[in-house]
């Protein structure tokens, strides 16, 4: 036999099909199908980690950690600052149709792009942290409920937001960022709120400002005092 033929014979046998490179394709693929599930989790479990840490803060800790959640939502433009709003959706209701003892923490979860003013920030960061407020509990979820109608809240309300912030900063405190955020031309006005910041126009370093205050003096707004890192907050480190 010449080895012209045994050459065509070598080719004509069938292909050998090495079974476990291919249940390692089907084994990889499905390790690759639960990565997302696997890092879902994993930030579900450092949320949880964090608000169990903001549990046992003390009170002026959990108001820094606000303030300091504040500026990381705006760096994010999560949070876009706007005056004479106290915290809405980019686009349609804030909270629409919500499941049954939905928290308003989990909706908030779920949305991409908020504006609101320094109060409606506050808000949504402290909610996101403490958590323990249910979207049937706000003022326009019992409005509906009263003319039984679906649940849908526009936006925040001011009562919404201060009733849940009291449970971190004092009325005085609130009334007073209020002021100082809006120049005194929105729902509390202040005596001499317009002499933080004077000129300042901007909502966005408006709220940084603010928020930077209650950082450097301990979870305690000042009025007369300027924080050191004035339009720095992207390195701020106080």
């Amino acid at each position: 036999m010449s080895k012209n033929k045994i050459n065509d014979k070598s080719k004509a046998l069938p292909k050998v099909i090495d079974k476990s490179k291919h249940l390692s394709k089907i084994v990889n693929k499905k390790a690759s199908a639960k990565k997302p599930i696997n890092l879902i989790s994993t930030i579900n479990k450092k949320i949880d980690k964090d608000n169990k840490a903001f549990e046992v803060m003390s009170a002026s800790e959990k108001r820094v950690t606000i303030a300091r959640d504040v500026l990381v939502q705006i760096e994010s433009r999560r949070l876009k600052p706007e005056f004479s709003v106290w915290l809405k959706k980019k686009r349609g209701s804030l909270f629409s149709k919500p499941k049954e003892n939905e928290e308003v923490r989990d909706a908030l979860a779920k949305i991409k792009e908020c504006s609101g003013c320094a109060i409606g920030g506050m808000f949504m960061c402290a909610v996101e942290r403490a958590d323990k407020l249910k979207i049937s509990e706000l003022d326009d979820a019992e409005m509906c409920k009263d003319y039984d109608e679906d649940i849908v809240v526009e936006e925040l309300s001011e009562q919404d937001s201060f009733n849940y912030l009291k449970r971190f900063f004092d009325s005085d405190q609130l009334e007073l960022i209020e002021a100082v955020f809006e120049s005194n031309g929105g729902a509390s006005f202040v005596d001499d709120a317009e002499t933080f910041a004077p000129g300042l126009d901007s909502p966005s370093e408006r709220m940084r400002l603010i928020m930077e205050n209650i950082i450097v003096n301990k979870g305690t707004f000042k009025l007369n005092k300027l924080p050191v890192a004035v339009y720095k907050t992207p390195g701020f480190t106080g």
